[in-house]
């Protein structure tokens, strides 16, 4: 009858485990990952409600989700409503002013007048908490 010697069994052994801890380092990272992944995702779905309905009057403070669209909906579901309330953010607006050359003056060898010129306010919104945060950039175009 043959049998593994020690120096086989250790040999083995060891193999399996430093298998064994890739994958567990492997799934450490995956659960990670995906919990970032989760929490970017909500940054997204709040800031699409507060993209949809800014307010200058919350500039600077700190205000639940509820209160940007409270004006806008009526919400009967009390689980939806208490979430919306329980998320606090500290919303921040700022416009930038730009003006730039139309597309078309760049074909022209002309210098470049006032009506060749577009106004633009570049709206930064962004919003965060302890947890998560985000920011867009919106364009409004001045005629």
């Amino acid at each position: 009858m043959k049998a593994f010697t020690l120096i086989e069994v250790l040999i083995s052994v060891t193999i399996l485990s430093l298998i064994g801890g890739a994958l567990l380092k492997n799934a450490g990272i995956n659960i990670a990952f995906f919990s970032k992944l989760e929490k970017k995702n909500n940054a997204i779905d709040a800031m699409s409600i507060v993209a949809r309905h800014p307010n200058l009057d919350f500039n600077r403070l700190q205000k639940p989700l509820y209160a940007f669209i409270e004006s806008s909906y009526t919400i009967d579901d009390d689980e939806l409503k208490s979430f919306l309330k329980k998320e606090q953010f500290i919303y921040q607006e700022r416009t930038l002013k730009v003006t730039m050359p139309k597309l078309e003056s760049f074909d022209k060898q002309e210098k470049q007048e006032n009506e060749n010129l577009i106004d633009l306010d570049l709206v930064k919104i962004s919003i965060h908490n302890q947890e998560l945060g985000d920011f867009i950039y919106i364009a409004k175009i001045k005629k």
